[in-house]
């Protein structure tokens, strides 16, 4: 097995951030252009651990999923999830990804409701 490199990840980081810049130059609020980016970035890294479970190599940790998704990258995560049909037959992953889900929503509900 080969070792993730961490140009993967710059390049990761690269993508999301040009998209970012991108949303940002169009005219969107920074804090949406952040959120596009994150999505971006989640989306990639399970296109990248999807790949790397076909090819038996070194994956993604689910930590590092379940913190893009947690962070706000949940769009990116369930369109990576749908896409590439990854981590779709894992229960323990989906019952996170939900809760995860759930809290997000309840957070927004609350910032929405009172702020």
């Amino acid at each position: 097995m080969r070792r993730i490199g961490r140009g993967i990840f710059v390049l990761f980081l690269c993508g999301a951030a040009g998209l970012a810049g991108l949303s940002a130059w169009a005219g969107l609020n920074w804090r949406w252009s952040a959120l596009v980016g994150l999505n971006a970035a989640t989306l990639l890294c399970f296109g990248y651990d999807k790949h790397q479970a076909v090819m038996k190599g070194r994956r993604v940790p689910e930590r590092v999923l379940y913190a893009l998704t947690l962070l706000g990258g949940t769009l990116g995560a369930g369109l990576g999830m749908g896409i590439f049909r990854h981590k779709i037959h894992d229960r323990s992953f989906r019952l996170v990804f939900f809760f995860i889900v759930l809290v997000q929503a309840a957070v927004a509900y609350v910032i929405w409701r009172w702020w």
